[in-house]
């Protein structure tokens, strides 16, 4: 493969355009990656007419074993105009030799062909390659402002070629059966090869004429062959079939290993270049869907509601909400650095390598970031090309805090000296100067959300400033607090003010300084905390709880929600738009979607409002629900079928916590099981414990009504049956069998020749219903009079999954899952053994694709490939916060949920074909052929 650059810098591939033959090529070898972009219309006519001279250029004066004559970019798709699309576009106008312009009256009224058409013309400053196919009756007419300009100029040597695709009769068929419409497509074509039209086509037509001279000799030496294997059917036959065989064998043999570099490459790029790694890893996929493949498939998509940062000592977001920047490292053990992440693709956009301790953005866009701290100066930064400032402003001292209003073009910086500095950044890579404050201490600064308003501290003192005019700040009000001031945050209005002094760190005041003299109106156990800029609400955190806030009536606050966060919190910020509240931590940052808050109460997304643990999880097979159970007995139906952003649909609170949950096969029954404690007890396997099990009915409002099963001992596992009709439950009482009814529950059957059963399974077979108890006792047969025949002896000390046959064991003596096939109860088959786990599997599930899940202590849920039974193959470990003993999975579905301590519930994707369009739909068309093309026979991108 032979590499290039383009005019704008890019690292091309020629291989589309070398001409192996010994023959002259057509025209000059180009260094661009299309020949030919169409601009048009999506509208019809225009649309067929565009596909239709795709096709002709595609097929004129191509040569065999080539497929196509020319690269044409044509955008198929009907898309809305955006700033990523109009950036794509123009970066592919860039890649192309020569433009044709569909010219019709619908097309001359194009915002798109109005914007192709410009920037070809601007960028190009000449029409030379400019082509013009007129589907029109007029040209003028049919021509966009900026091209019916130049024609109006009568340049001769500016005037671009076009063909008229319509005549008296009517426009042209674009078929080639019509020999009117290659005719005049040739045209087009012959100005983009460089040669006459006729040359051209006597090109096409001898070119034809050699193919079918070879498909002619072809049949001929076919039919020959044919005759020379039928003398010899049995030894051709079988070489061929040897033959073939060895090839595929060789072919895949040569992909899977190709597959497995991409996914090691993958790993290694995975912190430096996560966009190049995401790439490699959907490369890797398609070329083989190894167990190594579809790993870093995984770990291309992150953890969601997570962004992992070492040491952050801060973050903002952008003015418009897509970008986080997220200061890292503390400089002697990591180096200092900026994350700018986007939070609509999940992923990390750039990594800034500065010694910064404070960043903000200067502009609507997010584009252009200010840093700064120990250094003496303000550097700016383009994120779009972060490989070193920008601009840089020097200052008299360092920095302590930068906070920005974009919208308002306003900066500003307080000092490390005594003074608190205000600038005009509407132009973001040359801030003024306009004002300053002065005092004679170290002072704190918070900047209101709409700008306008600026609060500071001197000692003990807090002053608001007025700043609409950054020329000539006006003081409104003075605060003494007693006590020296180390943060304060001011709400959209400024009309609260939070204050945090250094006397107590669990204490800060609420003040209303709507008047020139403030009052006190709340005091809060915390020592920061965020106001929602376009809602009235206020976010403080405490440890390891964040409790939100009615701040609409300041002397009166009420909480209305409280999130719990995995580790403890040193930082709060909402988003412009006061939807999504992040949290920093040690180990990260945080992100909840607080959309509904206060409508619905505390709802976050993978993040269980109670703050409890949870202990059961179960996923409705249809996949958009989820139910979650936890020790403070609620039971929560969460809607998932948008796993980016789930949402709590109802709740319920059950007498103790929740053990069980299960979906019937329908999923429009759901089934709990909890203990009810004595005494406090809090050991669920202690027999003094009695257990309740509730069923709903999911057809209606979730938790309208219930049916309830008669206390009995400790219930240690529920299972439906194939079919849904029958629950099994099994615990200290033995085994019963429950048949369900919309309006009643009845008793089909009770086993208690062995008590104190661990798990109970109910499956459909020939036989008519199996069961199986485990502690490695006995399968035994339900009949229809639900009486349990004992028929052999199972391994099953832990926890169970079921598919179809595939029954899948916990061990607890080796930390390893057993796969068994259950098709003949009578005689379980032993398949395969997993690796094993760094602890005890607590719970497994079955995954659409043939995956299994299993969680257990250690913290990170594993998925196999267990495909073929009888070897498994580890795929991933999914990483998690808190200790994970519950996951749900649905056969019938691709989703996975894992939840554990301290409410975490996290929701993974498992389809690989999902999980491509995630990454492709985020990282695009981005790939460094020189990596791809050496890996790559075809140099295909990934994501084509």
């Amino acid at each position: 493969m032979v590499l290039g650059k383009a005019r704008n810098g890019r690292t091309v591939s020629r291989r589309l355009l070398i001409d192996k033959s010994n023959r002259p090529r057509l025209g000059p070898l180009r260094d661009y990656k299309y020949n030919v972009f169409i601009s048009y219309t999506h509208q019809e006519p225009d649309k067929t007419w565009a596909v239709g001279i795709q096709r002709a250029l595609h097929r004129l004066g191509h040569r065999w074993p080539k497929t196509r004559a020319l690269s044409v970019f044509l955008d198929k798709s009907n898309i809305t105009p955006s700033g990523n699309l109009e950036s794509y576009l123009r970066r592919k106008l860039d890649a192309a030799e020569f433009l044709v312009l569909v010219a019709s009256p619908t097309a001359a009224c194009s915002d798109w062909v109005k914007l192709e058409t410009e920037h070809w013309l601007a960028t190009r400053g000449t029409a030379e390659k400019m082509l013009i196919a007129l589907v029109g009756n007029e040209l003028e007419p049919s021509l966009p402002p900026a091209v019916l300009q130049l024609v109006r100029q009568r340049t001769l040597q500016q005037r671009p070629l076009y063909v008229r695709l319509v005549d008296r009769d009517g426009p042209l068929d674009t078929s080639r059966r019509n020999e009117r419409f290659p005719d005049a497509v040739a045209r087009l074509a012959a100005a983009v090869h460089g040669v006459d039209k006729d040359v051209l086509i006597d090109r096409d037509l001898r070119e034809e004429r050699r193919n079918r001279r070879l498909l002619v000799g072809a049949v001929a030496a076919g039919i020959a062959l044919l005759l020379f294997a039928c003398s010899t059917a049995g030894l051709a036959w079988a070489q061929r079939g040897h033959a073939l065989a060895e090839t595929r064998r060789a072919v895949q043999l040569r992909n899977l290993a190709e597959s497995r570099q991409l996914a090691a490459q993958a790993a290694t790029l995975r912190q430096s270049d996560p966009n190049q790694a995401s790439l490699l890893s959907v490369g890797a996929y398609r070329l083989a869907p190894t167990a190594e493949a579809r790993g870093a498939l995984f770990a291309s998509l992150g953890t969601p509601g997570f962004i992992s940062a070492v040491d952050p000592s801060g973050a903002v977001f952008s003015p418009d909400g897509t970008l986080i920047a997220i200061p890292i490292g503390d400089g002697i053990k990591t180096p200092r650095a900026v994350i700018v992440w986007d939070r609509r693709t999940h992923r990390q956009r750039s990594l800034i390598p500065v010694f910064s301790a404070t960043v903000a953005f200067l502009d609507s866009a997010g584009r252009y970031l200010a840093t700064g701290g120990a250094i003496g100066k303000i550097q700016i930064w383009d994120t779009e090309h972060p490989a070193k400032p920008t601009a840089v402003v020097p200052l008299p001292s360092d920095i302590g805090e930068l906070s920005s209003n974009p919208s308002r073009g306003v900066l500003v910086v307080t000092g490390r000296g005594y003074e608190i500095s205000i600038w005009d950044i509407r132009d973001p890579l040359r801030p003024v100067r306009t004002a300053a404050l002065s005092a004679t201490g170290p002072q704190a600064a918070a900047l209101s959300a709409d700008g306008k308003t600026l609060a500071r501290s001197v000692g003990d003192e807090a002053e608001v400033w007025d700043i609409t005019d950054l020329a000539r700040p006006k003081k409104l009000s003075e605060v003494r607090t007693g006590w020296r001031v180390i943060e304060m945050i001011l709400a959209v209005s400024a009309t609260s003010l939070l204050t945090s002094s250094s006397v107590d760190p669990l204490e800060s005041v609420l003040w209303d300084v709507t008047s020139a003299r403030p009052r006190k109106v709340a005091t809060l156990p915390v020592t920061m905390g965020a106001f929602a800029p376009e809602r009235p609400l206020l976010a403080v955190p405490s440890g390891h709880q964040i409790t939100v806030y009615d701040a609409s009536q300041p002397a009166a606050l009420s909480p209305i929600a409280q999130l719990t966060a995995p580790g403890a919190l040193t930082g709060l910020a909402f988003s412009p738009d006061g939807q999504m509240l992040m949290a920093l931590a040690a180990d990260g940052v945080w992100l909840w979607d607080v959309s509904t808050i206060p409508d619905q109460g505390a709802v976050a997304s993978f993040v269980d409002a109670t703050g409890s643990d949870v202990t059961a999880l179960a996923l409705a097979p249809q996949r958009g629900m989820l139910a979650v159970g936890t020790t403070a007995g609620t039971v929560e139906a969460w809607s998932v079928t948008n796993e980016r952003s789930p949402h709590l649909v109802a709740t319920t609170h059950e007498p103790a916590a929740v053990r069980h949950l299960a979906f019937s096969a329908d999923g429009l029954t759901l089934v709990a099981a909890g203990s009810r404690y004595a005494s406090g007890d809090l050991d669920y396997n202690a027999d003094s414990n009695t257990s309740y099990v509730q069923v709903w009915d999911m057809t209606t409002v979730p938790f309208g009504a219930s049916l309830d099963l008669p206390a009995q001992p400790s219930i240690k596992s529920l299972e439906f049956s194939a079919d849904g009709s029958l629950v099994a439950t099994a615990g200290n009482n033995g085994v019963d069998v429950w048949e369900i009814d919309p309006k009643r529950l009845s008793r089909k059957g009770h086993w208690a020749d062995a008590a104190d059963r661990e798990r109970t399974f109910l499956a459909g077979d020939s036989s008519g219903r199996t069961l199986l108890v485990d502690e490695g006792v006995n399968t035994v047969s339900v009949g229809p009079n639900v009486v349990p025949v004992a028929t052999s002896p199972v391994p099953a000390t832990g926890p169970f999954a079921h598919h179809d046959s595939l029954l899948a064991l916990g061990s607890g003596d080796d930390d390893r899952v057993r796969l068994l096939d259950v098709g003949d109860p009578a005689r379980p088959t032993a398949l395969g053994v997993t690796a094993p786990l760094a602890g005890p599997a607590r719970s497994l599930g079955f995954v659409a694709g043939g995956l299994l899940v299993a969680g257990s202590d250690d913290a990170a849920p594993q998925i196999w490939d267990v495909g073929t039974p009888g070897s498994p193959r580890t795929v991933a470990s999914l990483p998690a916060v808190g200790a994970l003993p519950a996951v749900a999975a649905a056969p019938s579905t691709s989703l996975v949920a894992a939840g554990g301590t301290k409410g975490r519930i996290s929701l993974w994707e498992t389809d690989p074909h999902r999980q491509i369009a995630e990454i492709c739909s985020a990282v695009g068309d981005l790939v460094d052929l020189r990596t791809w093309g050496d890996l790559q026979t075809d140099g295909t991108a990934p994501c084509a």
